[in-house]
């Protein structure tokens, strides 16, 4: 008698193995989805959540138990199941494609900074290898910095991302690529100082295949900065390398408008800068009048601001006297 149960139980395993299983969605399968398949649950409504999805890669057998116990929790006088009836089900997925891979490449690039185009002038992404594996819905991404340790665009560049489905599950992916850009490169045409503003003398441009890099600045983005550090003759000349040149130095006169919170000048005096600052930044300047320094913000060049709030007070200071003085002005800076 034992022998005939397991005989019966093999017989009914091997063929829900035998089966077709039907590929479901991420998250909950409903009633309409094993309705196909068992017609008795046609009494649910259609999206009724029965049973969890399996993971990815993972058969599941539904049992005619289990879809019983179904039955019974939700539709008592529905129709039992036949206890030799089970539904196989696994998670509908799909292998990643060369495609994918490019396309995730080309954003991650887009996304730091680096031209999106294939064409030339942008950057060539040449994908050599890459995960061979399903995943399900979902979509492809790669952090936005390649992980690169060489400037030859020659050399291939393992870039590790992940899938990311629908309920935000991740899974490591990863993609051996060759990525090389067509660009215009400055070079510093002679030994370049710190704090020397570059002119277009300065620099030679040159055409020239490289590896992918918002780092590097376009030629546009060179002349009238000035370099942060020495930079030698025949060096690239780096974004991260410049800063924008000095609207005022020190010892500059400047034209010193006090203004109020809503814009109107009080009144304009000469100063004389004592630090220098480009546009927006703070900067100290003295009273041409007293000598005495207060704190502006660079306009322009030339021009400087001073913001005075105009508070009640019990003894109030007019904006004259204090930027004459050197005393604190209650200032709101833009």
């Amino acid at each position: 008698m034992v022998s005939m149960i397991w005989m019966f139980l093999l017989f009914a395993a091997g063929n829900a193995l035998s089966e077709p299983c039907l590929a479901v969605g991420e998250g909950a399968i409903t009633a309409s989805v094993l309705a196909a398949s068992v017609p008795e649950l046609e009494i649910l409504d259609p999206g009724f959540a029965l049973f969890r999805a399996p993971e990815l890669g993972i058969r599941r057998v539904i049992s005619a138990r289990e879809l019983n116990l179904a039955l019974r929790r939700n539709a008592p006088t529905a129709k039992t199941v036949d206890p030799l009836v089970s539904v196989c089900v696994v998670r509908r997925s799909r292998r990643i494609t060369e495609q994918e891979i490019r396309d995730a490449v080309v954003d991650a690039l887009t996304a730091s900074g680096t031209p999106k185009t294939d064409a030339t002038p942008g950057v060539t992404v040449e994908v050599l290898d890459f995960s061979a594996r399903d995943v399900g819905e979902g979509e492809l991404r790669f952090p936005p910095q390649a992980p690169s340790r060489t400037d030859d665009p020659r050399t291939p560049v393992v870039w590790r991302g992940w899938h990311k489905s629908r309920s935000g599950q991740r899974l490591p992916i990863w993609a051996k690529v060759r990525l090389s850009e067509r660009v215009t490169v400055p070079f510093a045409a002679r030994d370049l100082a710190v704090g020397e503003t570059i002119d277009s003398g300065a620099v030679v441009f040159r055409e020239s295949v490289r590896f992918p890099s918002p780092s590097r600045s376009p030629a546009a983005e060179v002349i009238g900065k000035v370099p942060k550090r020495w930079i030698h003759a025949g060096e690239t000349v780096l974004s991260k390398d410049l800063a924008p040149a000095a609207a005022v130095r020190r010892g500059d006169a400047v034209d010193v408008q006090v203004v109020g919170g809503s814009g109107s000048v009080f009144l304009r005096l000469a100063g004389r800068a004592e630090t220098s600052g480009s546009a927006g930044q703070r900067i100290a300047v003295s009273s041409a009048f007293s000598k005495r320094m207060f704190q502006a913000v660079v306009k322009e060049k030339g021009h400087v601001l001073v913001t005075f709030d105009p508070a009640p007070d019990p003894a109030p200071a007019s904006a004259s006297a204090a930027v004459g003085s050197g005393s604190r002005i209650p200032r709101r800076h833009p």
